[in-house]
């Protein structure tokens, strides 16, 4: 008899993680370059039952445990381009992460590319929206020069009227970019499934560019969300009736034991 509650409230957990992950895809539907989650699900362990007379060979007779959440995978394709006229703004058109380091000397990855300038004692950075810095393809923080800002699309970086480039942005991939580690802020973490970083050569026909002025939103299809916080609502009260059910069930069968 309790197998029935068993089953309903494991089907609660796991429509409840999936409500959670929903939510958290509208609650940074906004978010620049915010990736998507979704819930992916499994059967639970099936037992075999006996049956006490006859052959059972060529009958089902597994019974289901249920489901579970098998893995929470993330939807790495390109976000809205978002065009804003900041010169320090920067979009990635194709793969690849901006690598960014905390004051505290820490380094991630990010697709988030709301730059802006951060004036220092000894210099004007480039910075993210947190206060992190970027990092060029020198290996160091991006020092900015002069008043005005052009970058190209192989991430060199130029005063309006100048010469020569003085630095260029660097941009990074992962031999598998779902092993990556997601912490707060956006950003994201090497792990021994993503492999180690490996620089893009940027500006190359079909390949990852960058734009200036712009920035790449959010992926979050909010017309399929919203289907799926439908659906997930409506298995959660099926499960919550089944669990409903099957503690009347054990009720019934306690009195009628007494």
């Amino acid at each position: 008899m309790l197998q029935g509650t068993y089953t309903a409230a494991v089907g609660i957990a796991t429509h409840q993680q999936r409500l959670d992950v929903i939510a958290n895809n509208l609650a940074n539907s906004s978010t620049n370059g915010f990736k998507s989650s979704r819930v992916d699900f499994q059967d639970a362990l099936y037992k075999e039952m006996t049956r006490p007379h006859g052959n059972a060979d060529n009958l089902n007779m597994n019974k289901g445990h249920g489901v579970l959440v098998d893995a929470t995978t993330k939807n790495f394709t390109q976000g809205l381009y978002q065009e804003t006229g900041v010169d320090t703004n920067m979009l990635i058109e194709g793969e690849g992460y901006f690598m960014i380091e905390t004051p505290a000397g820490q380094r991630y990855y990010t697709r988030d590319g709301s730059f802006g300038r951060s004036v220092e004692g000894d210099g004007t950075y480039l910075v993210t929206a947190g206060g992190n810095y970027v990092i060029g393809a020198n290996g160091q923080r991006v020092r900015l020069e002069g008043t005005s800002l052009q970058v190209m699309e192989d991430g060199t970086l130029w005063e309006t009227g100048a010469g020569a480039p003085y630095g260029q942005v660097s941009v990074w991939r992962f031999p598998n970019q779902e092993g990556l580690n997601a912490i707060s802020s956006n950003l994201y973490d090497v792990s021994a499934s993503s492999g180690e970083p490996q620089a893009v050569q940027l500006g190359l026909a079909g390949g990852t560019t960058l734009h200036q002025n712009a920035v790449e939103g959010s992926n979050v299809d909010l017309a399929e969300e919203f289907s799926g916080l439908i659906r997930a609502q409506r298995a959660m009260q099926l499960s919550s009736r089944a669990l409903t059910m099957a503690d009347e069930m054990d009720g019934t069968a306690t009195q009628i034991r007494r």
